[in-house]
């Protein structure tokens, strides 16, 4: 057992150990509105159809098709989880149970040792705070339960919505990347915003909307 074998490992990354091993999701965060957690192969037929929306598609451009995609999936749970001890999780609101997308962190391949932020928000929840109040949960986990002290964001220099939603979580921009129209920002722990939003029904006060876009 890893609590025989090394009493100086954290408690929790234990419980997180065992979880996995019995084939059980991970709770990454709870929001006000959203939960997010480790991604479970039932989710994966919805996280696909997100994935081909348009305005989503011409973003992500994604290639596998569903069979693929399980077949990846399956791989990338069973894995990737416990190697990195993070990954992209699925975005669930609360009330419902209903998959809305996927948030999480990934080993970077721009980056020599880095770790990048990224989340994809159905495009029928987005304009109602959704990326950020999951953005903000997910830069939490890292900086506070991972203990990551810089985590990094890559947009794309016309989806706008991208770098809003960036700079709203405290993201800075670092440079600009011509040849892949990419714009490269990043935050430290401690100089992440901690977003005080008020909900009305479920909805963000108009005051709030103007800065509600979301990073796709």
């Amino acid at each position: 057992m890893w609590e025989e074998e090394y009493p100086e490992l954290d408690p929790a990354f234990v419980e997180r150990d065992h979880r996995r091993k019995e084939g059980l999701p991970v709770l990454i965060a709870q929001t006000t509105r959203l939960v997010i957690r480790e991604t479970v192969m039932e989710d994966v037929p919805r996280i696909f159809e997100i994935y081909n929306s348009p305005g989503i598609r011409e973003i992500v451009q994604p290639s596998r098709t569903l069979e693929e995609e399980t077949e990846f999936m399956w791989a990338y749970i069973s894995h990737a989880y416990a190697f990195y001890d993070f990954g992209l999780w699925s975005v669930l609101k609360k009330e419902s149970g209903e998959v809305i997308g996927q948030a999480g962190l990934f080993p970077s391949d721009r980056l020599e040792n880095a770790v990048e932020l990224g989340y994809v928000i159905d495009p029928a929840f987005q304009g109602q705070g959704y990326a950020r109040e999951c953005g903000r949960a997910v830069l939490d986990y890292a900086f506070h339960t991972l203990d990551l002290e810089e985590i990094h964001l890559f947009a794309g220099q016309d989806n706008k919505a991208s770098v809003r939603t960036a700079r709203a979580l405290g993201f800075q921009m670092e440079e600009t990347c011509p040849a892949e129209r990419m714009l490269h920002l990043s935050v430290k722990a401690g100089q992440e915003n901690s977003l005080k939003l008020s909900y009305v029904n479920d909805k963000i006060k108009r005051s709030d909307r103007k800065d509600t876009g979301e990073n796709i």
